[in-house]
This record gives C-alpha cells, structure tokens and sequence, in this order.
C-alpha cells in the first residue's frame, strides 16, 4: 500500500494523484446500453441481456427473430426507458401488434409481470398487454390460460384501480375468445387444492359472466355445482338467498360452521363467519342471543386484522348479528361498543373508500339497537375538526339538516346560535351572488308581496354590493336594481343611485353611473 502511494506521488508536489484502476472485470455493473436502450437493471439481464451482445448482426437473422429483437427493445423502452422513450415505443408496439403476432408479444411480456420486483411505473406492461388484446382479438385464444394467470391476481388487489384494471383486461380476451375457450382455460383451476388460485378464477368467472352474459354460463356454474369430487367448486349462498326462512334446513351445517371458526385462519375464517351471519338471523331469539355472543369472541379478534375484505366481511356480520331480535342492547353496549369504535373508528378507515360506507351502515344498526346517545357521545368529538374541504360541506349541511328536521320544534331555543354559527357563511363569494339572483327573482315575480318601504331597503343594502370585487356579484347586483326599478318605477330608484354618485370611489362612481 506504500509503495502505491508513494509512486502515485509526484516529485516536487504535494499531491494526490488517484492511481488508475482495472475496472473491466467488475461485475453487476451495467455496459453502456448500445442503440439508444434504456438503463437495464440486474435482475433484467435474464430478459434482456441478448441485446448488450454487440457481435450479433441483425441482418443474419431469421425475420422471427429479427421481431424478437425489435420487440424486446420496444418492451425494455416501455419498462425502463423516459416518458418520451415510454410514449413512442408503446405506439409502435401497438401499431405492429398484430404483425409481430400474439405469440412473440406475449411470450416476452407476460414472464416480466410475474417478477416480485415489478415497480409501479412498470405496470405500463399490463396497459400493453390490454391494447394487444384489443388488437389481436380472436388470436389471443391460444394464450388465454397464460393471460389469465398473470391477470387473475389484480382481481384482489388492494388498489382499486388495479382490480378495475384487471377486470377490464380479462373482460376483452372473453368477448374475443368466446365463453369455450375461457371455460376450458380456466375449469382446471377451479378444483386446485389452493385456495389463492380458485379464489381468483371464481373472481375471474364473475368477470367473463358480466362480459358474456349470465345466462350463457349457467348451464356450466350447474354443472359444476353436481360435482361431488371436489368441495372447493361448489359455493352457494342458499341461506343468503332463503332468508328469513329456512333454518330448519341448515341443522346439519351448525355444527361444522362452529367447529370451523374455531379452528380456521385467514380467508377460509371469514367465508365460515360469513355463513355465520347469514344463519344467525334465521334463529329463534333465545339462540340467536347465545350464537351471537359465542361468535362475537372471534368477531372481536378479527376487529385487529390488517386485511382489508376480512374487516369488510367482519363488519357485515356484525351487523347482522345486532340487527337480530333477541340480542341485547346491555350486552352490545358494554361488550361491542368499546372494541368496536376503538378498532374501526379511526383515521385510517375514515380514508379506506371502499369500507367506511360499511361501517356507517354497521354503526347506524348498532344505533337501532343501543340508542342514538351512546353512538354520538362516542363520534361527537371526531367532528370538532376545524379544517373542512369542499367535499366535506355537503356532507355536513346534510347532516345539519337532517338533524334539525328531527328536532322540529324542540330546535327553537337554538336556532340564535345555530343563525350565529353559520352566518359568517353569507360571507362568502358565491353565497353572496346567489342570494342577490334570489333577490332579483323575488322582485321580478312577486314584487307585490313586500311592501315597497321594504324594497327601498334593498336597494340600500345592495349598494355595498356595488364595491364587491368579484364582477359577478356586481352583475347580479345591477340585474337586481333592474327588477326592483321595474317593479316600483324608476324615479325611487334613481334617487338612491343619484346619492351614490357623490361617492369619492372611483369603482364605485363608474358602476351606479352604469345603472
């Protein structure tokens, strides 16, 4: 190490001088890309590392591979490459789609949506995969099953623009394949002893069912529902369907439901639990009271689960469990109450938009049960936020009002604070032009009903309204001295504005001589 530092110094100097490295045989350290390519990253190499080989000449070789060729470099642009480069590569895949062929498209695509590493800005592949399948049409029939498992898994997404997205891309190679091929690609998934893959493809058959009709399928969702050969095919919701009748029906399923909440996890936990709440309405009161009580110990439990559809389900078997005659309000004020708002009645549901139109219907039925006062003693604090949206006004005028329609005439005493709270709004831009247009339309249609000392008010009124800077607002204000001056004539009128006239403001001086 000495010896190196001092060759690297110069005589007569003081300096440092880097000695020169052998960098050719460092590895994972990408080439320079030839051609104009895009960055590549290690775990590309797999895909795309044929293209770094500069010895190949393109002329050589057979017009297959020559599109192999031209559609990785078009894939790598669209998957690494700047939004220009992304931009024009998907175009010109898109207008060779079908001159390349389904084949090579989607042998080369569908293996890099498979990896674990797939970034956001790369699900740009599933929107080339959807255009190719608009373009192909009736050729994507050999490559469905393949389509179909890269696609399946966007259809339980947490994102719900990916689940729509995905049910958009298996709804076109349906109506391009026909309800056979889909039927033979996906059949064999449907009794796989996973639970991830027939959960998806039924997801998947609700998707090709909406794209093809209902009708047509139901002659296949019959006969799969006969086999005796596998368990995993043959989901139904009699009971969902039979209430509020039938429970005598359901005797023999009791026993293993119970067994089975008890004893299951995950995604097979919540299908029991949903079983559960749809049996437990069909009950006498005295058993419903003890099966709501022995199911809610893992209703609770599932109160902390960070899956999204199983707070879902949980939500709505709570709800079914509360609406039920014979459970008690005690029972569901002193045991439900506490863990439920302190699970669900946070800030991270608030924000989940797929979930909180349950919870408000699940809270409003524990409401039935329990009271209105204990529900908001508990939200009464959540709305003492200061910051409001203009998303969140209507919301909260319609509950506004909705609450004083209840009270009727107990509102009375009131209603000086009420007027207090909300007058500041009157301030407001656009309130203050609609109740001038209201104004105008008043003294336009129905002059005759105020007496006109009162109109001559208005027009007092309305002369602060001629300094508003907002031109609408000075707009209806004119439109208003129009209809007033038609409806008492316009000598009273022009007094008022003759006055105004001697007004040092120049705005204001420039408007009433307009009038």
């Amino acid at each position: 190490m000495r010896s190196s530092m001092r060759c690297s110094l110069r005589k007569g100097t003081r300096y440092w001088i880097l000695p020169h490295q052998n960098r050719g045989q460092q590895f994972d350290v990408p080439k320079e890309m030839p051609g104009g390519l895009p960055f590549m990253k290690t775990e590309d190499y797999q895909y795309f590392g044929s293209l770094l080989n500069g010895e190949i000449n393109e002329e050589e070789l057979s017009p297959d591979e020559q599109k192999e060729r031209k559609i990785m470099k078009l894939v790598l642009k669209v998957k690494n490459g700047t939004p220009p480069q992304k931009k024009t590569a998907l175009r010109q895949l898109m207008d060779k789609t079908r001159e390349f062929g389904a084949g090579l498209l989607f042998n080369r695509i569908l293996p890099l949506l498979m990896q674990p590493t797939l970034e956001d800005q790369e699900h740009l592949l599933v929107k080339v995969i959807d255009r190719a399948l608009y373009k192909l049409d009736e050729l994507v029939r050999p490559y469905v099953h393949k389509i179909l498992v890269v696609i399946e898994p966007l259809l339980i997404d947490e994102d719900y623009y990916a689940c729509v997205k995905g049910r958009e891309i298996i709804s076109n190679p349906s109506k391009a394949a026909g309800l056979a091929t889909m039927i033979v690609a996906m059949r064999p998934d449907i009794y796989n002893i996973d639970e991830y893959v027939w959960n998806t493809t039924a997801r998947a058959f609700s998707v090709v069912a909406s794209a093809l009709g209902i009708l047509s399928l139901l002659p296949f969702l019959k006969a799969v529902c006969q086999i005796k050969s596998s368990w995993q095919a043959r989901h139904t919701a009699l009971v969902e369907a039979l209430a509020p009748y039938g429970i005598e029906s359901f005797d023999l399923v009791l026993k293993p439901l119970w067994k089975g909440i008890r004893s299951h996890l995950g995604k097979v936990l919540v299908a029991f639990l949903k079983a559960i709440g749809c049996i437990i309405p069909l009950m006498d009161a005295i058993y419903a009271s003890y099966c709501t009580k022995e199911v809610m110990v893992i209703l609770i439990r599932e109160f902390q689960s960070p899956n999204e559809e199983t707070k879902k389900i949980v939500l709505k078997v709570v709800k079914q469990c509360v609406s039920t005659e014979g459970v008690e309000p005690d029972y569901i004020r002193n045991d439900i109450l506490p863990v439920f708002f302190r699970n669900f009645w946070v800030r991270r549901m608030a924000l989940d938009r797929r979930n909180y139109k349950q919870l408000v219907e699940t809270t409003v039925e524990i409401a039935n049960k329990v009271g209105v006062a204990d529900i908001v003693g508990r939200i009464v604090e959540d709305l003492k936020m200061r910051e409001q949206t203009s998303d969140d006004a209507k919301v909260m005028l319609n509950g506004f009002g909705a609450l004083v329609n209840s009270l009727g005439q107990r509102v009375k005493p009131y209603l000086p604070q009420i007027c207090g709270t909300i007058k500041w709004r009157l301030n407001n831009k656009s309130v203050k032009e609609n109740c001038i247009d209201l104004v105008g339309r008043i003294a336009d249609r129905g002059s005759e009903f105020v007496p006109a000392r009162e109109w001559m008010r208005v027009c007092l009124e309305l002369l602060e309204m001629l300094k508003a800077h907002k031109k609408g607002i000075r707009r209806a204000t004119i439109n208003t001295f129009g209809y007033i001056a038609k409806a008492l004539g316009p000598q009273d009128v022009l007094a008022t504005l003759l006055n105004n006239l001697n007004i040092q403001e120049r705005h204001n001086f420039i408007v009433s001589a307009r009038l």
